[in-house]
């Protein structure tokens, strides 16, 4: 509830006073930019986000410290391992049923809350570090995504991204469809080539969706670059 905002956004504020966002007597900002995605989470939903900011240490993104203990107690996270989900229950107090597991840059994920006892919504923060130019980010790249398959993805920048214009077009195979969960069912659109696709494709930050090759034409594995899409950082 209230008590657990409030903490996390204090994590938010002590984040950024920590990495030097902003230097009020010089006005010059410091190479640490911290955000954060706000996902409200009610019982017996699911939600397909991914998680576009890095730790601020340096450190892998894992569930602990992506979600804390943010999440319903007894909600699950569901990851895609390709060929189906590998799914994580969540115990309380920041503890999960399998420990450190590591959550890829680009990969969505679910947050299932069908599992967890009735209570009210929650609000979920996913924050981080802005992946930018000083910690490696000016570019991301997915390597072996399949010819003919499902892969479940997310932009790996904190931005609403239209995926007609985004790099993803430069390799993304011809009749590849993209599926964007609504929170009840599938909005999907296919992609006719040349940036062209039958509907729109826009995801907001830290909308996980799927990329389901099965509908293009044969192929090998590809590689999906994305270059980061704003200045700073």
């Amino acid at each position: 509830g209230g008590k657990k905002m409030k903490r996390v956004l204090g994590i938010v504020a002590g984040l950024m006073l920590a990495a030097g966002m902003v230097s009020a007597q010089t006005n010059v900002l410091s190479q640490n930019a911290v955000g954060y995605v706000k996902v409200t989470v009610a019982y017996n939903s699911l939600y397909l986000v991914t998680v576009p900011y890095l730790q601020i240490d340096g450190s892998g993104n894992t569930l602990e410290n992506i979600f804390g203990d943010q999440l319903p107690d007894f909600s699950t996270v569901h990851l895609w391992n390709g060929a189906g989900y590998d799914s994580h229950l969540y115990l309380g107090g920041g503890a999960f049923t399998t420990p450190g597991v590591a959550i890829p840059q680009s990969a969505g994920l679910w947050i299932d809350t069908s599992t967890a006892p009735p209570g009210a919504d929650v609000d979920v923060f996913i924050l981080g570090e802005v992946p930018g130019s000083n910690n490696g980010s000016d570019t991301n790249t997915v390597t072996g995504l399949p010819g003919s398959g499902i892969e479940l993805v997310g932009f790996p920048y904190p931005v609403t991204a239209d995926l007609a214009t985004a790099g993803l077009i430069g390799t993304l195979p011809d009749f590849t469809t993209i599926h964007q969960w609504t929170g009840g069912s599938y909005a999907s659109a296919l992609y006719l080539g040349g940036g062209a696709f039958t509907g729109p494709v826009v995801v907001a930050p830290g909308e996980g969706f799927w990329l389901d090759t099965t509908t293009a034409l044969p192929g090998g594995a590809w590689d999906w670059t994305e270059t980061k899409p704003y200045a700073y950082p």
